[in-house]
């Protein structure tokens, strides 16, 4: 597997010229640009998605929270959450989310501060499980999470639901008509 040094090499330029072709921030002559992507061609180089992560600060990946009880996650869903992420380069980790309980009074953040420790630039928290004082806090310290399945007015614009009541009456109606 290639290197950026082995890029670096082949073109004739510096690592930090590489690194500048490959993040599209600094400027490169035309006749630079060509060269490093040439080699990378070449050298059929990929670049190395967790060292870009060091210099960005940015992981490119979201974490999806939810507990049995929220309610199953469709594979549907899940695809669609996918695909959507995907022309953005950004990935799903997904986590079984714990619910507090008088055992373990802090299960539900501990599950949480798992997915923001492994770099989730955002968080979907599934669910009703958490309760909104907790989220309230979350969304404090962590502004960038949306609810989904829950709604917590406080933050409505990043809260998301299911009208079920309105489905089971659009369904009932179809049924009799």
């Amino acid at each position: 597997m290639a290197t950026i040094r082995d890029v670096a090499k082949l073109a004739g330029v510096g690592i930090g010229t590489v690194s500048r072709v490959i993040s599209g921030k600094g400027s490169v002559s035309k006749k630079t640009l060509d060269k490093v992507s040439d080699a990378m061609s070449a050298l059929k180089f990929i670049p190395n998605t967790s060292a870009q992560s060091l210099s960005s600060k940015r992981y490119n990946t979201i974490g999806l929270w939810g507990t049995k009880s929220s309610g199953e996650m469709s594979r549907a869903t899940l695809t669609k959450i996918e695909r959507e992420l995907q022309p953005f380069g950004v990935s799903l980790i997904t986590t079984d989310g714990e619910r507090n309980s008088a055992n373990h009074p802090n299960a539900s953040r501990l599950s949480i501060d798992n997915l923001i420790n492994k770099g989730c630039d955002g968080l979907i928290i599934w669910g009703a499980d958490l309760p909104e004082f907790d989220i309230l806090q979350l969304e404090k310290e962590y502004p960038n999470i949306v609810l989904l399945n829950n709604k917590v007015d406080a933050i409505s614009d990043k809260s998301f639901s299911f009208d079920h009541y309105q489905a089971g009456y659009i369904a009932g109606q179809y049924l009799v008509d």
